[in-house]
C-alpha cells in the first residue's frame, strides 16, 4: 500500500488516461503563419526605409534643382551683362574718337595763334631792347632775382639750425653753449665723444655685472631646488668620490648626510672642528680596500676627500662631555666615525681649555697639541650638518636669490638708461654736425637784405620812362601767350587722355566682345540637355530678375550656390546613409548615389504593389488553417477528452452517493484551474462556434478572448512538440484540478443545517491508517473504473490485490468490497488468513495456500462449508 499523499496526481497518473492532442499539423500551419507575418514585417520595414530613402533623394532632388536654377541664372545674368559691356565699350569707342577729332581741330587752331602772338611779342621786345636805361634795370633785376632765391634757401637753412639746436638741447639735457647765445660745435662734439666713451666703458661693466648676477642667480636656483628636493651639495670632489663608488655598486654616504646636532649652541664649534671632515665618505668596514681602489683610480684633482676606514675605528670611547654627544644619528656607521673624530674633543670655556688635550669652546677658540687657535669663521659659518643646516642654507638661498633678481631688475634698468642715453649722444652729435654745415648759410641770411636793398635803391634811381608803354604791351603779348599755351596744353592733355583712353577701350571692348561670346557659348552648353529645365529656368528666371539689377544676381551667386551646394550635399550624405543602413540591414546591394535613386524607388513600387500583398495573402491563407486546425482538431478533440473526463467521474460519483465507508461518504470533483480559466473559456468559445465567418479571431467577441487565443499560439509556437509547455497546453487533464470530498455522515453543519463535507487532500495527512486507505480504494476501482470502460464488452473488468485492506475495519473493507461489485469489477486478492474472514462473504471462491517445508498446498476454502 503506498500512502494517497495526493488526489490531483493520483487522478492524472492512474484514472485519466494520458491523451495529448496532436497539435503538429496547428503548429506547422502557425509556423507557417508566422513566417509569413516576419516575411510582411520585414516586407513594411524594407518599405519604410525605401520610403524614407524616396524622401531623401526627393530632397536632394530639390536641391539640385535649385543648384541648376542657380546655375541657369548665373550664366544668363553672365552672358546679358557681358553682351551690355560689349555694346556700353562699343558706344564708347565712338564717344572718345569724336572727341579725339575735336580736340585736334581745336590744338591746330591754338597752334597757330600761339605762333602769331610769339612773333608779336618778339618784335616788341627787339624795340625794347635797343632802350639802354631799360636794358640797365633788367639786369639788376636778374641780380635781385637771383639775390631773393639765395635768401630764401638761407633763411631756411637758418632755421633748420635753429630747430637742430632745441633738439640737441633736449637730447643732452641742457642748452648748447651754456648762457651764451652762440657756442663752440666743435667743443660740443668733443664733450660728446668723451660722454659716450664713459657710458660705453660703464655699459661693459654692467653687462658684465649682469651675466655674473644671472649665472649666480641660476646656479642659487639650482641649488635650491636640489635642497628642496632633499639633495645637498657638497664640495665636488666628495660628490664625485661617491657617484664613483655607487657607480661601482659600493654602498656610500656622506656623513654630514646622516647627523644631527642636537645642542645648537655648539653647532658652530662641531661644524669648525669637523671642517671638511663634514664631507667624509663612509663606506661599508668590510668595503673599504675596495672603496680605497676605486679612490685611488680616480684622476688627481678628486682630492682632499677622507675616507675613513671604519673597522679601524671600532670602539672609539666618547668621553662625558665630549663633542660626540651633540652629534645623534641613526646610522652606526656614521656613529663609530662620530665618536672617533670627535669623542675626545671636550667641551670647555677659556678658563678650562688648556685643561684637555682637545677642547673648543663655544665661541669656536680651539685648543690642540697644546696650542690654542681661534677657528675661521667661514669655516663655520656656512652649515651643513642636519636638517637644520638645510633649512639655515634653504632660507639663505631663498634671501640670496631674491637679493640677485633685484640686482638683476637693477642692472637691466641701468642697462636700459644707457643705451637710451648713447641713442640721444648719438643723434646729438648727428645733430651737430649737420649744424656745423649750417653756420655759412645763416651767417648769408643776416647779409643778404642788406643787399637786397642797395639793388632796389639802384633799380629806383633808373628813369623808364620812354620804355614803359612797350614793357606794357610786352607783358599782355605775354599773358594772351600763357592763355593760349594753357588752353593748347589742356585740349593736348584732353586728346592725350582720350587717345590713351581709347586705345584702353579698345582693348576692354575687344575683351568684352570674347567675353559676350564664350559667355553665349556657355549659355548655349548649359541649355544642351536641358531643354525639360528651360521654361523652369526661365520662370525663375524672370521672377528673380523683377527689382534687383544683373549683377547683384551674379555677386551673390556663389553665397547662394553654396547654401544650396552644402544642403545638396548633406542631403547625399543622409541618402548613401539611409542606402548603406538599407543594405546592412537587408543585404541588398543598391547605389549609394542618389542620382540612381530611380532604382530603389522601383524596389519601393515592387514592395508596395506585389510582394506586401502577397505576403499578406499567405498570412491570411496561413492563419486560416490553423484556425481550423485549431478549432476542428485541437479544441474539438480536447472538449470531447474534457467531457468522457467528467462523464466518467459523473458515473463513479453516482455510484458512491448510495456507499458510505464507516461514517464517511465520498465524491470524486474536478474543477477549472484558475490559471487554464482563460484558456478553457476561449476552447468553450471556441466549440460553440459552429461556422466561422471570415475567421476565428472575427467570431471571438472581445479582444481579450483574441489576446487568449494569440496567447495560446504563441505558446506553442515558442516550444517543442515534446516540451513541458506544449504538453501541459495538449493534456486535457492538466486543465482541471482533482479531489475527493469526505462527507461525515453524523455530523451537521450548523449554518447549513447539512453534513460537512471537506477535501481529502487537505485532511488526509489527519486521518488514521483505515480512513486514510479508505478513498485509496474508492480511487483505486475509480481507475480501473474508467480503464474498462473504454471497451465493456470485450473486457473482464479483473482487479488484482495482495495484501489488500490490511488497515481497513470490517465495516470499511466490506464496502470498499461492494464499491468495487457495484463498478462491475472482478476482485483477485490475498490476504492474510485473519482478514479471511472479513473479506470472505463477499468473495465468489476462496482458496487457502498453505506452506509445509519447501512444499504448498492449495486447497478449496468453499469446500468446507460457504459463508451465508
Amino acid at each position: 500500500f503506498s500512502p494517497l499523499s495526493s488526489v490531483d496526481r493520483f487522478v492524472c497518473d492512474y484514472i485519466l488516461e494520458d491523451r495529448p492532442v496532436d497539435v503538429s499539423a496547428m503548429k506547422s500551419n502557425l509556423e507557417s503563419y508566422k513566417e509569413a507575418e516576419r516575411e510582411a514585417e520585414a516586407a513594411i520595414l524594407k518599405i519604410e526605409a525605401l520610403r524614407t530613402i524616396g524622401k531623401t533623394a526627393a530632397d536632394w532632388v530639390q536641391f539640385d534643382r535649385l543648384i541648376v536654377l542657380q546655375e541657369y541664372l548665373k550664366v544668363r545674368a553672365e552672358a546679358s551683362l557681358a553682351a551690355e559691356r560689349s555694346a556700353r565699350l562699343e558706344k564708347r569707342n565712338a564717344e572718345l574718337e569724336r572727341d579725339i577729332e575735336r580736340s585736334s581741330s581745336a590744338a591746330a587752331r591754338l597752334t597757330e595763334e600761339k605762333a602769331r602772338l610769339e612773333a608779336s611779342r618778339r618784335d616788341a621786345e627787339a624795340a625794347l631792347a635797343r632802350n639802354d636805361a631799360y636794358q640797365l634795370v633788367r639786369n639788376l633785376r636778374e641780380k635781385r632775382e637771383i639775390l631773393v632765391r639765395e635768401l630764401m634757401r638761407a633763411k631756411e637753412k637758418a632755421e633748420r639750425w635753429e630747430l637742430l639746436r632745441g633738439q640737441c638741447a633736449a637730447l643732452l639735457g641742457r642748452a648748447l653753449g651754456g648762457k651764451k647765445k652762440e657756442f663752440d660745435p666743435d667743443a660740443e662734439l668733443a664733450a660728446i665723444d668723451m660722454e659716450r666713451a664713459e657710458i660705453s666703458a660703464a655699459r661693459a661693466s654692467l653687462e658684465r655685472e649682469k651675466v655674473e648676477t644671472a649665472t649666480a642667480a641660476s646656479e642659487t636656483a639650482a641649488e635650491l631646488a636640489d635642497l628642496e628636493r632633499g639633495l645637498p651639495r657638497y664640495p665636488a670632489s666628495s660628490a664625485r668620490l661617491k657617484a664613483e663608488l655607487e657607480k661601482r655598486g659600493i654602498p656610500c654616504w656622506i656623513f654630514a648626510d646622516l647627523v644631527e646636532v642636537e645642542e645648537a649652541d655648539w653647532r658652530n664649534a662641531v661644524e669648525g672642528w669637523l671642517n671638511t671632515l663634514r664631507f667624509a665618505v663612509l663606506v661599508e668596514p668590510g668595503r673599504f680596500r675596495e672603496a680605497l681602489g676605486a679612490y685611488d683610480a680616480l684622476p688627481r684633482e678628486v682630492a682632499g676627500v677622507a675616507l675613513p676606514n671604519l673597522e679601524r675605528m671600532r670602539g672609539a670611547v666618547s668621553r662625558a662631555n665630549s663633542l660626540a654627544p651633540v652629534v645623534s644619528t641613526e646610522s652606526p656607521y656614521a656613529r663609530i666615525y662620530a665618536d672617533f673624530i670627535l669623542g675626545d674633543v671636550m667641551k670647555a670655556t677659556l678658563d678650562t681649555l688648556k685643561d684637555f688635550e682637545k677642547s673648543v669652546t663655544r665661541e669656536c677658540m680651539s685648543y690642540s697639541r697644546f696650542t690654542a687657535t681661534r677657528m675661521k669663521e667661514e669655516t663655520y659659518a656656512r652649515w651643513y650638518l642636519g636638517r637644520a643646516a638645510r633649512e639655515r642654507r634653504i632660507e639663505e638661498l631663498r634671501t640670496e636669490l631674491g637679493r640677485l633678481r633685484a640686482l638683476d631688475k637693477e642692472l637691466e634698468t641701468r642697462l636700459r638708461a644707457s643705451a637710451e642715453r648713447e641713442d640721444a649722444l648719438r643723434r646729438a652729435y648727428a645733430g651737430l654736425h649737420e649744424m656745423k654745415g649750417l653756420t655759412e648759410a645763416r651767417e648769408r641770411a643776416a647779409a643778404l637784405p642788406a643787399e637786397l636793398a642797395v639793388l632796389d635803391a639802384d633799380i629806383a634811381a633808373v628813369d623808364l620812362s620812354g620804355a614803359r608803354d612797350m614793357e606794357a604791351r610786352i607783358e599782355a603779348l605775354a599773358r594772351s601767350i600763357a592763355r593760349t599755351e594753357a588752353d593748347l596744353a589742356r585740349e593736348l592733355e584732353g586728346r592725350g587722355k582720350a587717345e590713351g583712353a581709347l586705345e584702353s577701350n579698345r582693348r576692354a571692348a575687344a575683351e568684352a566682345l570674347a567675353e559676350k561670346e564664350r559667355c553665349a557659348l556657355a549659355f548655349a552648353s548649359f541649355l544642351e540637355g536641358r531643354e525639360a529645365f528651360r521654361a523652369d529656368c526661365e520662370a525663375y528666371y524672370a521672377e528673380r530678375t523683377k527689382g534687383t539689377d544683373l549683377r547683384t544676381l551674379s555677386d551673390n551667386y556663389e553665397g547662394a550656390v553654396k547654401g544650396f551646394r552644402t544642403r545638396l550635399e548633406r542631403a547625399a550624405e543622409t541618402y548613401r546613409k539611409s542606402v548603406q543602413d538599407y543594405n546592412s540591414r537587408f543585404n541588398s546591394l543598391l547605389s549609394l548615389e542618389p542620382s540612381f535613386a530611380d532604382e530603389a524607388a522601383s524596389v519601393l513600387k515592387r514592395y508596395e504593389d506585389s510582394e506586401l500583398p502577397l505576403y499578406r495573402e499567405k498570412i491570411s491563407r496561413a492563419r486560416g488553417d490553423a484556425e481550423r486546425q485549431f478549432k476542428e482538431h485541437f479544441v474539438a478533440r480536447l472538449n470531447e477528452y474534457i467531457e468522457e473526463a467528467k462523464e466518467s467521474f459523473r458515473e463513479i460519483n453516482d455510484t458512491l452517493k448510495v456507499l458510505s465507508f464507516g461514517r464517511d461518504q465520498y465524491r470524486f470533483t474536478l474543477e477549472e484551474r484558475a490559471d487554464r480559466r482563460g484558456q478553457l473559456e476561449v476552447i468553450r468559445k471556441a466549440a460553440d462556434i459552429s461556422e466561422i465567418e471570415g475567421s476565428l479571431f472575427a467570431a471571438l467577441a472581445t479582444a481579450e478572448e483574441r489576446r487568449a487565443v494569440e496567447a495560446l499560439f504563441e505558446r506553442i509556437l515558442r516550444n517543442e512538440l515534446d516540451s513541458f509547455e506544449v504538453r501541459a497546453i495538449c493534456d486535457y487533464r492538466t486543465y482541471f484540478s482533482y479531489d475527493i470530498k469526505l462527507k461525515d455522515l453524523t455530523a451537521l453543519d450548523p449554518k447549513t443545517g447539512k453534513p460537512p463535507e471537506l477535501s481529502l487532500s487537505k485532511v488526509i495527512r489527519e486521518k488514521s491508517g483505515g480512513e486514510a486507505q479508505t478513498p485509496y480504494y474508492v480511487a483505486i476501482a475509480a481507475s480501473f473504473y474508467r480503464f474498462y470502460k473504454e471497451d465493456p464488452e470485450n473486457t473482464i473488468r479483473l482487479v488484482l490485490f495482495d495484501e489488500a485492506f490490511n488497515r481497513m475495519d470490517d465495516e470499511r473493507i466490506g464496502k470498499a468490497l461492494e464499491f468495487f461489485r457495484r463498478l462491475g469489477m472482478q476482485v483477485v486478492t490475498a490476504v492474510p488468513t485473519e482478514k479471511l474472514e472479513t473479506i470472505a462473504p463477499y468473495m465468489d471462491s476462496i482458496a487457502l495456500v498453505i506452506r509445509h517445508g519447501y512444499q504448498a498446498y492449495v486447497r478449496d476454502f468453499r469446500a468446507a462449508g460457504k459463508a451465508p
